[in-house]
């Protein structure tokens, strides 16, 4: 009874306390800080309980703290060792920067010579520029005289010769006012040829006399070209021409042959009205140089033509100085021809070929006997025939000269007719050179209006309707009009006089001469 009642009382009041502290003695192990435990099974479990309970509470408090200080020693470590990597970070960022420094001392440097390299390049590609831009004016400056080489030898005929050297000068140096001057030095004047860009008919073949305010004198007397720039700046020029328009810039250049100078090429005023420069006066000079020769040649074979013509005319002359019927009849038929040439407004070439032809149309009566020419008796068929070869005759003897061939044709055909029963060959219409068919008309009305050894002259409105009434059949029917408007128009036929035979001397050594041989 006592063991069982101390049994109960050991369980109640000791086990059990025992038991429930254990247990919650392994909660707190755990780390389960629950509720504080309650012990009221006597005065020394309840003492034990409190006691139990604070210790617990100080093992929190102790756990809390720790944790609480574990937490910030972590806390800490992390910040170290995140201070640490950013120092780490730091230092690498400090040798990157110091890196791209460098390389930005590098870089500055490379730009430093990039641009001083670019510098050179672009003073390179402005001297470039410069030498192509020059190589530019030589090659458009060569290309210039050559074109003006292969133009100026392709013609040997001065006149052409003369018109094609200005508009080419002029279109190169773009120029409003072109011309060439000859220098006659003999008797010091100075002769205007071919002057272009100013519209005035009494300049054509102009003389002048040297002057010391005349730029071609000036020129002409020190054998270099002259550049003014400003004829303000020039006040010992004249700044308005002795040709009648006024000067504002120009440039002038002797014409010399070695050491013979026979004129100048001059270029007035520029398109664009700026002023010459030194560039263009070389190109002038250059110009100047290559057709001196050319005009130089032209003159020489100009004088040759002369020479032949002077001599062949002679020969002309000889047969008309025989026969007093026939003197004067070549001038008259050159003077017919050219004024009705000059109405269709031919070009100065086919002029001289009219003005050759007339001269010449009748050579080939050199080969007729002289008793047939001056016969006054009825001329029979044998007779007719002889003198219809005339014409063929005189073919033969301008055979040889190259320069007559239009002239030989012209010659050859003065005797055919429009309707094709002319001599020696029978062309018709179109067939002929309009030369031709000028010289036909020329050469029959100044026929008819002669005494002939078998006639007396016809009266010249006997003659008018004779053209007339054989337009179409002996003559073209659309020159025949204008012929007889230019025979009546007053005084185109004046008194008749003889004339001398000039044309194929030079003008300077011609004597003077009736006004009626003088083709208008």
């Amino acid at each position: 009874m006592i063991f069982t009642t101390i049994y109960i009382f050991l369980v109640l009041y000791v086990e059990k306390p025992i038991r429930q502290l254990t247990r919650y003695m392994e909660h707190v192990e755990q780390g389960e800080f629950q509720d504080e435990i309650t012990l009221t099974t006597s005065n020394e479990m309840q003492s034990l309980a409190k006691s139990f309970n604070q210790m617990v509470r100080r093992v929190a408090d102790l756990m809390n703290s720790t944790v609480s200080h574990e937490r910030e020693l972590a806390r800490a470590q992390e910040k170290l060792a995140f201070h640490r990597e950013t120092h780490l970070m730091n230092g690498r960022l400090e040798e990157q920067i110091r890196e791209i420094e460098n390389l930005n001392i590098t870089l500055e440097e490379r730009i430093e010579e990039i641009e001083e390299a670019n510098y050179k390049i672009a003073d390179l590609a402005g001297e470039l520029e410069d030498k192509n831009t020059n190589l530019e004016k030589a090659v458009a400056k060569l290309s210039t005289l050559y074109r003006l080489g292969l133009a100026i030898n392709s013609t040997i005929e001065v006149e052409d010769l003369y018109q094609l050297v200005v508009k080419t000068t002029m279109d190169t140096l773009q120029a409003q006012v072109g011309y060439i001057i000859l220098y006659d030095a003999d008797h010091g004047e100075l002769k205007v040829i071919n002057l272009a860009g100013h519209r005035d008919p009494n300049v054509s073949a102009m003389r002048v006399p040297m002057k010391p305010s005349s730029v071609s004198s000036w020129v002409i007397q020190n054998s270099k070209p002259l550049l003014i720039a400003d004829i303000t700046q020039t006040p010992e020029f004249d700044m308005v021409s002795p040709l009648g328009f006024e000067r504002k810039t120009l440039i002038c250049a002797p014409l010399m042959v070695k050491d013979e100078i026979i004129g100048t090429l001059t270029v007035v005023n520029k398109l664009n009205n700026t002023v010459y420069n030194h560039e263009e006066l070389e190109l002038l000079s250059t110009i100047a140089a290559q057709a001196s020769i050319a005009i130089k040649n032209a003159m020489l074979y100009d004088e040759q033509q002369k020479t032949y013509l002077n001599t062949i005319q002679a020969l002309v002359s000889a047969i008309e100085a025989s026969d007093s019927y026939t003197r004067g009849h070549s001038e008259r038929v050159t003077r017919f021809s050219l004024a009705l040439a000059r109405k269709l407004e031919l070009p100065q070439n086919r002029l001289k070929v009219i003005e050759r032809a007339a001269i010449l149309h009748d050579i080939g009566k050199i080969g007729i006997d002289l008793s047939l020419l001056h016969k006054e008796a009825l001329l029979t068929p044998d007779d007719v025939a002889e003198l219809q070869l005339h014409p063929t005759i005189g073919m033969k003897i301008l055979e040889p000269i190259e320069f007559l061939h239009d002239v030989r044709l012209c010659i050859g055909q003065h005797h055919e007719r429009y309707d094709g029963l002319g001599y020696p060959n029978r062309l018709a219409g179109e067939e002929l050179l309009l030369e031709s068919r000028i010289l036909a008309i020329a050469d029959s009305f100044d026929a008819m209006t002669s005494d002939r050894p078998y006639r007396k002259a016809l009266k010249v409105e006997v003659a008018i309707q004779e053209l007339a009434e054989n337009a179409g059949t002996q003559f073209d029917p659309a020159l025949v009009p204008i012929f007889i408007k230019l025979l009546k128009t007053p005084n185109f036929l004046p008194q008749r006089e003889e004339c001398p035979v000039l044309h194929a001397v030079p003008a300077a050594s011609r004597p003077s001469v009736p006004q009626s041989c003088v083709a208008p």
